[in-house]
């Protein structure tokens, strides 16, 4: 179950697509070192129950992507390069090299 402060943050982040997720997520109460790591929220069972109750399920995302490439022939880099994350068939070398 979402507790309030996940509530506000996707109501909130709904409202201002665009905004840092840890801004809002100050602005709803977080801690600022808990807004340092948003993606503890968005991996969060009660973040992903909201996300699917207002209708951002996986089925529509899929199918947005889908769509977009097959929309875009000639200009489709970004959409699929996300769709080989989304598959994690996207390796960052990257993350691979010791600097």
């Amino acid at each position: 179950m979402a507790t309030l402060k996940q509530k506000n943050a996707v109501a909130r982040l709904s409202e201002n697509l665009g905004r840092p997720l840890g801004e809002i997520m100050r602005e709803v109460g977080y801690a600022k070192r808990t807004s340092l790591t948003p993606k503890n929220l968005t991996n969060s069972k009660g973040f992903q129950q909201l996300c699917e109750e207002r209708g951002l399920t996986d089925d529509l995302l899929l199918n947005a992507l889908v769509e977009d490439i097959k929309t875009k022939p000639q200009n489709r880099k970004a959409e699929l390069e996300l769709g080989f994350r989304v598959k994690q068939r996207l390796i960052d070398r990257s993350e691979n090299l010791n600097v």
